[in-house]
């Protein structure tokens, strides 16, 4: 707004706390700006409605500045200024305009363009989250979890995956318990066939975070990264293949009567050589060049062996390769944005800080609020993770916890709180 809006003025002190980057440089706010965030079925208007409401509550906001006054509402919204003309309106946007006409204000449409400064903030977080960089090495970096329990086959119950994050090649492997050292042994063998990886990524799970596992993976040289609870999307390339394989184990199971730990290896095939939307290739033509299933690996197998015979196939694969290094770039870069575009930033918390910690995926029952704790903030950790300590119990264990999940914890629930609330609620 040209005369009413943006006109107070910001503290000097405090006017390099509103700046931010875009593409055409930085901005700084030298005047006090306004926002709001969409509630109940607000989110759910269309987006010409969202933008009538957003000058409706702007003029709410700085009623006392505006009445009286002539000014302008700049919009990048064509639809908001057309409006004015129009006589059949939804009674919604209806009752809007009957509450605008209290103003004497001109509208003025501008391109997006234009108004990149006004748009950047509400479009763009602050703290904006990055994909995993995905390597163009094989076996750089490798994501596992575990599927089950399942109904038991052969004394199996469980499923270790490995998946390598440049390929998506993938290894299934039946486990009776969860046990460190089965662990070890699957990923023995895995390391065995392509070496051991610059990066582990995976859950907190008993099982990972057990010593003994923990100190066989710094022995063969690789790091282990445990994801944020509750941040599933960290390690979303196994959750993705989890979800995928209980698929196809249910039709082995309940429609062809296999047992399914006999029939994993061919499940395994069928991944491997099924092309990948992020790639265009599937993750054995990756690995070895060929597309084939099982009676070619062994004819591939037989031409390895044989030198100077694959020197097509060779450069083929690598052609393959550097093209879905671009392709998986790309995909990380469509995620980001797709993630950022509509993220709001995290509360802050601060060291010593006192809180509880939402964790749906322990709750026991409808009426389990599902929020574990009182913790204690350890410190702060980056990308609004923070480091957490039980208040009692915890015989020095610490855990981690994402800010989205984190609400601050306010004392006991006393008899003196619960009846100095209900007078307060009373008295009102």
């Amino acid at each position: 707004m040209a005369t009413g809006f943006h006109q107070i003025p910001l503290a000097n002190d405090c006017i390099h706390k509103t700046g931010f980057v875009t593409p055409e440089g930085h901005f700084e706010y030298l005047k006090m700006p306004y926002g709001k965030v969409t509630q109940g079925a607000e989110p759910r208007y269309h987006s010409y409605e969202l933008e009538t409401l957003a000058v409706v509550k702007a003029l709410q906001h700085f009623r006392h500045y505006l009445i009286g006054i002539h000014f302008k509402v700049v919009t990048d919204c064509n639809a908001l200024k057309l409006t004015q003309r129009k006589k059949d309106l939804l009674p919604r946007v209806a009752r809007w305009w009957i509450y605008l006409q209290d103003y004497d204000f001109s509208l003025e449409y501008r391109k997006g363009a234009v108004l990149s400064h006004a748009d950047y903030l509400s479009r763009n977080p602050i703290n904006p989250i990055e994909s995993w960089k995905k390597p163009d090495v094989h076996f750089d970096t490798v994501h596992s979890d575990v599927l089950g329990p399942l109904p038991e086959s052969n004394g199996y119950r469980f499923v270790v995956l490995i998946i390598d994050a440049y390929s998506k090649f993938c290894l299934l492997n039946p486990m009776r318990k969860q046990d460190a050292t089965e662990l070890k042994l699957v990923f023995e063998s895995a390391v065995s066939l392509f070496g051991a990886p610059r990066q582990i990524v995976t859950d907190r799970g008993r099982m990972y975070e057990n010593r003994s596992f923990r100190q066989w993976v710094s022995d063969v040289g690789s790091n282990l990264f445990f994801i944020t609870p509750e941040m599933h999307q960290s390690n979303g390339q196994a959750e993705r293949y989890c979800r995928t394989v209980l698929n196809m184990i249910r039709v082995e199971v309940n429609f062809r009567n296999e047992n399914w730990s006999e029939v994993l290896w061919k499940l395994q095939l069928t991944l491997n050589v099924t092309k990948q939307k992020s790639t265009q290739y599937s993750p054995l033509y990756l690995l070895i060049g060929s597309d084939a299933v099982t009676p070619v690996i062994r004819s591939v197998v037989r031409d390895v062996a044989l030198e100077g015979t694959s020197a097509n196939r060779e450069t083929l694969r690598e052609l393959a390769r550097q093209r879905a290094s671009q392709l998986l770039d790309k995909n990380r870069k469509q995620q980001d944005t797709r993630v950022n575009e509509r993220r709001k930033p995290p509360r802050t918390f601060h060291e010593n800080d006192v809180v509880f910690v939402h964790k749906n995926s322990q709750s026991v029952g409808k009426l389990d609020s599902g929020m574990r704790g009182p913790d204690k903030i350890v410190r702060a950790l980056p990308h609004g993770r923070y480091e957490l300590k039980l208040l009692s119990g915890s015989l020095g264990k610490t855990t981690e916890a994402a800010a989205e999940f984190i609400s601050a914890w306010h004392g006991e629930w006393t008899p003196d709180v619960c009846t100095a609330f209900f007078e307060y609620e009373h008295n009102l």
